[in-house]
């Protein structure tokens, strides 16, 4: 029988062919699906998603922490002129996200004094805005920068909740009826998580 782990290898292989068909099929396989999505987060899925985004040349590192109860801590190591530090600061999350119109994460920057003026000097990567203690992370422009895009115009009613280590988001996956399908659509429920795997096709 197998053990615990080469059952968690066989779906996380299962999920990345599935994952990738659905890519490359336009999600032709799930017309009319309507998916209620719960689905932690972990730090090294997003770290991941991370090192595949171009950043400024003086960023050195660039790291979302989840620290609980909707905060985040921001490191970035930077490198200007003889200067090479590395800025941090906390941040509250706004849960809700309304995708597709604005699929935009808005945060409050907690840390203050210098840390927040440097957020707002430094050339962070263009998907991330401050303005004071205002700040905004576009995730349609890090999804697009990652090669995820075709997921903006399926996510609805998008909200996060981070806790130590995890973010979880949760939400609905709408697929668009095929034209050639009834009016109704499939209705699931799916509670999952988002696991590094293979790329191998699941055999």
């Amino acid at each position: 029988m197998a053990d615990t782990s080469e059952k968690q290898s066989a779906v996380s292989r299962f999920l990345t062919w599935f994952w990738e068909r659905q890519k490359a099929t336009g999600l032709s396989d799930l017309a009319g699906l309507d998916v209620a999505l719960s689905i932690p987060i972990t730090q090294p899925v997003l770290d991941d998603l991370l090192s595949d985004v171009p950043f400024p040349k003086m960023i050195r590192s660039f790291r979302l922490r989840f620290t609980g109860d909707d905060l985040i801590l921001l490191e970035v190591a930077i490198s200007l002129f003889l200067l090479n530090t590395t800025i941090r600061a906390e941040a509250r999350v706004e849960r809700y996200v309304p995708f597709p119109q604005e699929p935009v994460l808005k945060l409050t920057v907690l840390t203050r004094g210098v840390v927040e003026m440097a957020l707002n000097v430094v050339p962070l990567p263009d998907w991330i805005k401050v303005d004071g203690q205002n700040a905004r992370l576009d995730l349609g422009k890090l999804l697009r920068d990652s090669g995820q895009e075709w997921l903006i115009s399926v996510l609805r009613e998008v909200r996060f909740h981070v806790h130590p280590g995890v973010l979880h988001l949760s939400g609905r996956l709408v697929v668009p009826e095929a034209s050639h399908r009834g009016a109704n659509g499939t209705k699931l429920n799916l509670d999952t998580a988002i696991m590094p795997g293979s790329s191998e096709q699941f055999g």
